[in-house]
């Protein structure tokens, strides 16, 4: 019997494939100066990490395939052990590893021709052999556990990874490339904080960058923009410098990026036609769009859940120094279970910036105390720049104080006085939540970054994502989620803006 021909191999991956390719040529001997030594006094080479987030249908995970492919090809028979993670090792295994056997398929890679595959049954441990080389499937390692060694870790959809301790379990025996890939369906994550990482690249990819996308997809998509498209115009970056930027014989040279010539109408401004992105009436007529899925999956950008209060609130690193029309404390009191807050705002016309100044339980008055002790006098220090010499400190409160047998204000004051300070907590006239929200929204609110050691989401923004509109019978409503766990920053802040901004409009 005559032997059988195998198929020829079609390689057609997109830009990414070829963006990582050049990338990784041209940083994979460099040494990075800040890891000199007396063995190594010009630096050493350290591996590259590369950051691939991107919308539906952006073809970034066939890229990277393409991309392992390529690499297990190159280094034949030099075994070479690339390592592949989600969360478990069943979604590993049905979810990435049968992306894995698709696009080998549309690759025309033959099973036991072009490569190997074991244990990709129910309960297995897959394997993919190509050229010699391993490419193993797994779930995340257990807590404190390190990762063995490896050339490649590929981590699909890095955004289940929660902790920074997992991610860098699972990459530090990792001699050569760390690949990442996610939609950025979240405000903020630490894996979106490594830019400052030597050799470490990111990439934001679209269903626009895909040469291969279904016919009606991109029509489908566009669908859910709510803006009229005529309103941006789409920039080519990142090309590599040595080809021609744009269409090119095998590949289209850099990623492109849709670009918006207007800015989006924010909830709190009037909507201008002249001034702001078009809304698109058409979709808008057929109902079909979706804003947060558009920024997600259609643009690749991070963006807070659909329903989220404070949705179009943007970030800052620092509380300015100075320059504030006026600027206010109020507290929340959590007690035992609840995050007991302190929140400064400062106001210059209709911006206010607000900073959680402190956010943790305090079983009593006197905890409560030394935790806003260092932050009042931080907030006089500040004051003395402005120009204000007083050191008289006015602090608005829930009206509801008392836990236990203290009554939090009073014990506050007692405190403030027995120390010789000149701070004033009270408790402010009590009304509805959704008034107050109403007071804020009309605000651009500008909130003060909080980085924390581990990586992990600091409170504030776990509280701008997660704190939400009520929804009844699955209809989202105007109403605050009233047994949500996710407002005590939010809590504080509002006593403050009810009590001294409610007089304030932008007429």
């Amino acid at each position: 019997m005559a032997k059988k021909t195998p198929k020829k191999i079609v390689f057609k991956p997109n830009y990414l494939y070829y963006y990582m390719g050049w990338t990784y040529t041209m940083n994979k001997n460099k040494l990075d100066p800040a890891s000199a030594n007396e063995k190594y006094p010009d630096g050493q080479r350290r591996k590259i990490k590369f950051i691939n987030l991107g919308g539906t249908r952006s073809s970034k995970t066939y890229d990277e395939i393409h991309f392992i492919y390529q690499y297990c090809i190159q280094n034949a028979h030099q075994n070479k052990h690339v390592k592949v993670f989600r969360e478990t090792l069943v979604d590993c295994r049905e979810k990435t590893l049968l992306d894995f056997k698709k696009c080998f398929t549309l690759m025309g890679l033959e099973k036991d021709v072009h490569y190997t595959l074991t244990g990709d049954g129910q309960g297995g441990k897959p394997l993919i052999t190509i050229a010699g080389n391993i490419i193993e499937f797994k779930g995340y390692p257990e807590d404190g556990v390190q990762e063995g060694d490896s050339n490649i870790v590929f981590i699909n959809e890095i955004l289940e990874t929660k902790s920074i301790d997992t991610f860098e379990n699972i990459i530090q025996r990792c001699e050569d490339i760390v690949i990442c890939d996610a939609n950025p369906n979240v405000t903020d994550h630490f894996i979106f904080h490594l830019e400052n990482e030597f050799n470490t690249f990111y990439t934001n990819t679209t269903y626009l960058d895909n040469d291969h996308l279904i016919e009606g997809l991109q029509a489908d998509y566009e669908s859910k923009c709510p803006w009229m498209l005529e309103d941006s115009h789409i920039e080519i970056v990142d090309a590599i410098p040595t080809i021609p930027v744009g269409q090119n014989e095998m590949f289209f040279n850099g990623f492109r990026k849709r670009v918006w010539d207007k800015p989006e109408c924010r909830e709190n401004e009037v909507y201008n036609p002249e001034i702001h992105r078009r809304i698109n009436t058409e979709n808008e007529k057929r109902g079909t769009i979706n804003r947060a899925w558009w920024y997600v999956m259609g643009e690749g950008l991070p963006i807070a859940r659909e329903g989220a209060i404070f949705s179009d609130a943007t970030w800052v690193e620092s509380f300015p120094e100075t320059g504030f029309d006026e600027v206010v404390l109020s507290m929340d009191f959590g007690y035992t279970k609840d995050n007991t807050t302190l929140i400064r705002t400062g106001r210059v016309g209709m911006d206010a910036w607000i900073e959680a100044m402190a956010c943790q339980p305090t079983k009593t008055p006197e905890i409560t105390f030394n935790l806003i002790e260092p932050q009042l006098l931080k907030e006089l220090e500040r004051r003395k720049k402005e120009g204000v010499l007083s050191d008289e400190l006015w602090i608005c409160c829930e009206s509801q104080d008392r836990y236990g047998t203290d009554a939090w204000v009073d014990s506050l004051n007692s405190i403030a006085s027995t120390k010789g300070y000149n701070w004033n907590f009270f408790k402010i006239q009590k009304t509805s939540i959704l008034a107050g929200i109403e007071i804020m929204k009309k605000f651009n609110l500008h909130l003060v970054e909080q980085h924390t050691k581990s990586g992990k989401l600091s409170r504030f923004r776990l509280e701008q994502q997660n704190y939400m509109y009520k929804v009844v019978n699955g209809e989202p409503t105007n109403e605050p989620d009233p047994q949500s766990r996710w407002c005590d920053i939010w809590d504080g802040a509002r006593y403050g803006f009810q009590n001294n901004f409610y007089w304030v409009n932008n007429c």
